[in-house]
């Protein structure tokens, strides 16, 4: 072969190979400037992938991704896109290019926002004796009044597990598996004491019975008919009880 052609021969290759390679390095530039100070939030794995046909959402609420902050390995992070996978209990982030979901690791999650809403990762902050998993802040002053939502997947095969979902999307009715949700909560005292909360009346016993006076009282004026669910009373004692 000609000394000259092969010469050629090469030079095209090394072109093809550079042409090839560019688009990649571009990509990883545009990214590291879209993601700017929030780089090291994006080096979690990818988000569960649920395969099966559903009803519902496995997400805490919606599965629109909302701008919030997260305090994550000790620093602040602001305006990310965030979501909750209530099966799995991860904090989930969006890459800037939109083209794939992460995990944050809970043991660097402090706490986060998303849209208005407040929440803590209680065994951070409080150790391992603290319930497991992220929790809503629904009240946090001297005393904190906290939710938790948890969902899995059962069989609906009749369709009548609607509302058990938490989730007004789209309902099929030719797909026999929803994701439903629960709802715990969790009362947490001035000095740091945490205790399941499964009714009104376990909230009630949280306090002396002098105050359980003042609480029932001012209760039947707000809410006379009784109709409260369990976390807007929660929120209303609280409220009550920090405003006197």
């Amino acid at each position: 072969m000609d000394m000259s052609f092969r010469n050629l021969i090469v030079a095209a290759l090394l072109l093809s190979v550079s042409a090839t390679s560019l688009p990649a390095q571009e990509d990883g530039r545009v990214f590291q400037e879209r993601a700017g100070g929030n780089s090291l939030l994006f080096r979690g794995h990818r988000a569960f992938v649920y395969t099966q046909l559903y009803n519902g959402t496995y997400y805490w609420l919606s599965p629109a991704y909302r701008t919030g902050d997260v305090v994550f390995g000790g620093k602040v992070y602001r305006d990310v896109q965030l979501n909750i996978d209530a099966v799995r209990h991860d904090l989930l982030i969006r890459k800037p290019d939109g083209q794939a979901d992460l995990v944050l690791d809970r043991e660097s999650v402090e706490r986060f926002s998303i849209g208005e809403d407040n929440y803590v990762n209680l065994r951070f902050v409080h150790g391992d004796s603290a319930p497991r998993g992220y929790w809503q802040l629904l009240y946090d002053g001297r005393r904190k009044f906290l939710m938790q939502v948890t969902k899995h997947m059962e069989q609906d095969l009749k369709g009548d597990k609607r509302d058990w979902t938490g989730y007004d999307g789209v309902y099929r009715n030719d797909v026999y598996q929803c994701f439903v949700y629960e709802k715990r909560y969790c009362y947490m005292d001035e000095s740091g004491k945490m205790v399941n909360i499964r009714s009104k009346a376990d909230l009630l016993r949280q306090f002396d019975r002098p105050l359980r006076r003042e609480i029932r009282r001012h209760m039947r004026e707000f809410d006379p008919t009784y109709v409260l669910p369990l976390d807007l009373y929660g929120m209303e004692i609280l409220n009550f009880l920090e405003s006197r």
